[in-house]
């Protein structure tokens, strides 16, 4: 992931800015210290003009109906979601209220488009 970002030009701390999560996030992501969620590959994947199914293999991850719906959401809402998946604060309960709710907007959005 070092590789990836440094061939950007971009630090550490814009890329998780651009993706939705604290510099030291990415540095973590980058040392392997931390396993990225799928929410945070995808960003990734778009900012480094890379395939989603390469970062998601390079991790482990299986990708599923709900990070494909992720994956078409504006870049803007994934931030904002990856974000919120990552405050402390918020209990589990809310979370999965907005995610649910996020869901059902975005699947109202995309079949709008789809039509």
């Amino acid at each position: 992931m070092r590789e990836l970002r440094k061939a950007t030009g971009l630090s550490i701390h814009k890329v998780g800015r651009v993706v939705g999560v604290s510099g030291g996030y990415i540095a973590k992501i980058e040392r392997g210290e931390n396993n990225p969620s799928e929410a945070v590959l995808i960003g990734l994947a778009e900012l480094y003009h890379k395939d989603v199914q390469e970062l998601f293999k390079l991790y482990n991850k299986v990708e599923s109906s709900e990070t494909d719906l992720f994956a078409r959401l504006h870049p803007e809402i994934r931030k904002t979601v990856t974000a919120i998946s990552s405050d402390k604060d918020i209990t589990d309960e809310e979370a999965l209220e907005i995610a649910k709710r996020i869901e059902e907007i975005t699947k109202e959005i995309l079949s709008r488009e789809d039509k």
